[in-house]
This record gives C-alpha cells, structure tokens and sequence, in this order.
C-alpha cells in the first residue's frame, strides 16, 4: 500500500515544478519577444 502523505508531496511537488517551469517559459517568451521587438 501506497503512503498517502507521500503520494500528497509527490504531487504537490510536481504541481509546483509544472507552475515553475511554465511560469519561466512565459518570462522567456515576454523577454526575448521584447528584445526581438527592440
């Protein structure tokens, strides 16, 4: 049996890794769009 509290952390885990990376694809995408613009 799976430790629920485990299973808890993993996914919080992997939802802030998820919002992490998605969140620095949009700072990348804004500022290398923006330095193209210049």
């Amino acid at each position: 049996m799976v430790d629920l509290r485990l299973a808890v952390v993993f996914l919080a885990a992997a939802l802030v890794f998820v919002l992490v990376v998605s969140g620095l694809l949009v700072v990348i995408y804004h500022c290398g769009f923006s330095y193209i613009l210049m």
